[in-house]
């Protein structure tokens, strides 16, 4: 979701010259990346993509330990990763606890919640969550890795960005003292689809990545914003409502960029 700019090589630059995004601000040129998700035929040998649901939800939220902390603005050529495909169970860290699986059903109270994708059906959609780490060193833009959720130097490993204590709110470690804007996404699927196509006891969906578990989720972020765009917003809106049209900063706000714009359009 984002820039047209988004390829397997795309930089700051090819993602913030390119001529639309998908997102609701035409000044959002950044990507945003999910797997996607694919339902399994009993002998393993076809995969059918499930719909997503009415594209995606990226979130960011102004949250720090106190309102003394100023928010900072993604600088040019920032780029992080949440989560891993590799894994394929909960790991104990705070990053866990940041990917998560929402089964929605509203004839039911609350919203169950697990790290991995549940074994029942979602009547109103499945839903992965991520929450991205929001505390950055204030001086490496990327890492081999693009991501590093821990508070040493291992090696030559440069560790970016690191979550604070309660995960999408709380205190950032010393090593990462700048407080970057939280970022949040949610992206629904109709597994309801295939209600009726179950052939066990156990969910039949695969990640992209070839995940049947869901722990293996992960998100990809990289910057394509005008740097003082976002930092004007950060510091002037603070609206209660916390929609992006009550934000002065932003004159064109749109539902329909998503219809229009797709990699390769110039």
């Amino acid at each position: 979701m984002g820039s047209s700019g988004f390829s397997m090589s795309s930089t700051y630059g090819s993602l913030f010259d390119a001529s639309c995004t998908t997102c609701q601000l035409s000044v959002d040129k950044s990507a945003y990346w999910v797997p996607s998700l694919y339902y399994v035929s009993q002998d393993g040998k076809n995969f059918t993509s499930v719909t997503q649901n009415g594209g995606s939800l990226m979130y960011y939220l102004f949250r720090r330990d106190n309102d003394q902390i100023p928010l900072v603005a993604f600088p040019e050529g920032f780029r992080m990763v949440t989560g891993s495909p590799y894994y394929r169970s909960d790991q104990g860290t705070l990053e866990s606890q940041a990917l998560s699986w929402a089964c929605i059903d509203y004839s039911i109270a609350g919203t169950p919640q697990t790290g991995y994708i549940p074994d029942r059906n979602c009547p109103d959609n499945l839903r992965m969550q991520l929450v991205f780490p929001s505390c950055w060193d204030g001086v490496n833009l990327d890492s081999s890795d693009h991501k590093s959720h821990g508070i040493c130097i291992l090696g030559d490993h440069l560790i970016v960005v690191a979550y604070p204590s309660l995960v999408d709110n709380g205190v950032c470690p010393s090593t990462h003292p700048v407080r970057l804007v939280t970022l949040f996404y949610e992206v629904e699927w109709q597994i309801q689809d295939f209600a009726n196509m179950w052939y066990n006891s156990t969910h039949p969906f695969v990640l992209s990545t070839g995940d049947p578990t869901g722990y293996g989720l992960h998100g990809d972020f990289q910057n394509g914003w005008d740097v003082d765009i976002l930092q004007d917003a950060l510091n002037t809106c603070n609206a209660s409502s916390g929609a992006i049209s009550d934000c002065p900063v932003f004159t064109n706000v749109t539902n329909q960029n998503g219809g229009s714009c797709s990699i390769g359009i110039s």
